[in-house]
């Protein structure tokens, strides 16, 4: 079993996904809500949200999926077009296609009233040409086709983009990170919503850029993955912060 170390306290948990194209319509997935609940005290007014830790904020733990089994349901198969499994522990996503991005989410139904950081860690495989790029997804519902993208490429840097009904806006272009020493190492990738705000973390590192918070962006969680990429994910995580 893997396990977490968040804020000095160890959780373990043993715990839906629609795989589209860009510019292909997608289709809700029902999906069973899993709540963690830990008592709660509002941060305080000189908490600063660029900061990983933050103090005097006790955590409600909303998602948290393991993939020590399929129990939530995550897409699989073989196809031309792509190759999903889960297995030992890890979610392997492959886009096989070399002119499209996929994307990856599922229905999860976030409260964007309130703060909340949206975590996976994440492993581009060393077989994926530096150029390609893999990352976190947070969107709307499937129907509006709007979402959030925090990414990072085997060159080692990161990017943010936000994409509406397949025309993409670049919001940090790729830049460079201390934070990567190693692009095919493991990766923990963080999109924090913090009052009006998206914050940017990498292996619990503030990236230095932030964007406004898009209240849309309440109903998919989920990953990208450049054409000809590949990933792995050891978990998913998601954690309210007041």
């Amino acid at each position: 079993m893997n396990v977490i170390k968040l804020n000095q306290m160890v959780f373990l948990w043993a715990s839906v996904f629609l795989l589209a194209a860009c510019g292909n319509e997608e289709n809700s997935l029902l999906v069973e809500e899993l709540v963690f609940e830990a008592p709660s005290s509002p941060a305080g007014s000189d908490t600063d949200p660029t900061v990983y830790d933050l103090a005097g904020v006790e955590k409600e733990f909303f998602l948290f999926d393991q993939f020590e089994d399929n129990g939530r349901g995550w897409a699989t198969g073989n196809t031309g077009d792509y190759n999903m499994s889960v297995n030992g522990g890890l979610y392997t996503i492959v886009n096989k296609t070399a002119d499209k991005q996929w994307n990856t989410s599922q229905d999860i139904a976030i409260d964007v009233s309130r703060n909340f950081d949206f975590t996976a860690e994440i492993k581009i495989s060393q077989a994926t040409a530096p150029e390609k790029s893999c990352g976190l997804l947070l969107g709307a519902p499937a129907s509006d086709r709007e979402y959030l993208n925090l990414l990072i490429s085997g060159h080692g840097n990161f990017a943010v983009s936000r994409t509406v009904s397949g025309q993409r806006e670049i919001l940090k272009d790729w830049s460079d990170t201390p934070a990567l020493n190693d692009p095919y190492n493991w990766a923990t990738l963080t999109i924090r919503k913090y009052e009006d705000l998206y914050y940017y973390f990498i292996n619990y590192e503030y990236t230095g850029f932030s964007s406004p918070a898009l209240p849309a962006l309440d109903a998919r969680v989920g990953f990208s993955l450049g054409s000809s990429a590949t990933m792995v994910v050891d978990y998913v995580l998601l954690v309210y912060l007041d």
